[in-house]
This record gives structure tokens, C-alpha cells and sequence, in this order.
């Protein structure tokens, strides 16, 4: 059985379809329960229809419910907390997918792409079945698709490809070194 890999763009718009979702209900449970506070009831409570309402009134007033409120506060602080989880994890997806750099070498370029998360290696023409077996010895295969050497996106690859030397830019300078995560490191380090 094959699977989809989830590429990095649709992972981003997966994650902030989930955050309106769930500041959607976070404001709904907080709008419903300062409704309660106020009148006691949630009859008449704008989102909640009135067989809903008899139901939570009745439950509230048989000690059903813990707090004494539609929603609990276990509920409102998981929606709090899952808001500024998924905040917290866009904000470090969108930032990861703008650290990589590609580069031009002698007979093709490295390109980044950010939407199939993917480093691909595009060659002017073709090359020789050595170097092809030191593509795959550092783990990159080849598309069909698209007529490139790819791996996956990460610093690994980049890694690895800073030991290939007929992939590495042509003023001789590691793939490592123009990636911006480098310079971000080379600042922390002279700090």
C-alpha cells in the first residue's frame, strides 16, 4: 500500500486550517459560557439551538457538569494551549522552509524545492555512471518526473551534497556555507 507524503506546503496549510478550527471553537466555548455567566441560561445563546440549550441547562442543574459551565475549563485551556501549540509550530514550519539556498555548479544547478520538499540536483546533461553511483551513495535517486537527481529537503542533503564535489558551486565555497541557517550560526558563534 503506498502513502502520500505530506510535502511541507501542504503540511503549512493543513496546520492553519486546524488553527482557525480551533479558534473558531475557542471562541465559541468562551462566547457560550460568558452567555451563562450573564443570564444563567443558554437559552437564547447566539450558536446554541434551543434543544442544545434545554439539554445543558438541565445537565448544569443536575451537577453534570463539573465547573457549573457549558464548557469546562479543562476545555477552554486545551483549545488556549492547542491555539499557541499549532501557532508555535507554523511559525517554525514557515521559517524552516525559507532556510535553504540552492547554487549553481559546473554543468547544472541545485535547485530547493520548498513545495515537494525536496533538494533536486539538475544536470545540463548527462553524467557518467560514476557519477551517478556517488549520487545514490549519498542517498539522492533520480525522477523520473522530472530529470533530476532529488532528496529529501533537510540539512542533511545539504550536508551531503557539500561532499559531492561535482555538485559543489563553482567558486569552490561549501553548499553548507551559503545556506542562510550557516550565517545565522556564524553570527551566533562570533557572539
Amino acid at each position: 500500500m503506498l502513502f502520500h507524503q505530506e510535502t511541507e506546503s501542504e503540511r503549512l496549510d493543513r496546520l492553519q486550517t486546524l488553527l482557525v478550527l480551533t479558534e473558531a471553537s475557542y471562541a465559541h466555548i468562551n462566547r457560550v459560557n460568558d452567555y451563562f455567566r450573564e443570564h444563567g441560561t443558554t437559552q437564547g445563546c447566539p450558536g446554541v439551538d434551543r434543544s442544545a440549550a434545554k439539554v445543558i441547562d438541565d445537565g448544569i442543574r443536575s451537577g453534570e457538569f463539573l465547573d457549573g459551565l457549558p464548557f469546562s475549563n479543562h476545555d477552554v485551556l486545551h483549545d488556549y494551549y492547542e491555539i499557541q501549540r499549532l501557532k508555535h509550530e507554523i511559525s517554525a514550519l514557515e521559517s524552516r522552509m525559507d532556510q535553504f539556498t540552492g547554487w549553481i555548479f559546473p554543468g547544472g544547478e541545485a535547485i530547493i524545492s520548498t513545495e515537494e520538499n525536496r533538494l533536486q540536483l539538475k544536470f545540463d546533461k548527462g553524467i557518467s555512471i560514476v557519477k551517478r553511483l556517488i549520487l545514490r551513495r549519498y542517498g539522492f535517486s533520480l525522477s523520473a518526473v522530472d530529470n533530476v537527481w532529488e532528496r529529501r529537503l533537510e540539512r542533511e542533503a545539504i550536508h551531503a551534497a557539500s561532499h559531492i564535489r561535482f555538485v559543489c558551486p563553482k567558486d569552490g565555497i561549501s553548499p553548507e556555507k551559503i545556506q542562510p541557517y550557516a550565517e545565522q550560526q556564524d553570527r551566533y558563534n562570533q557572539e
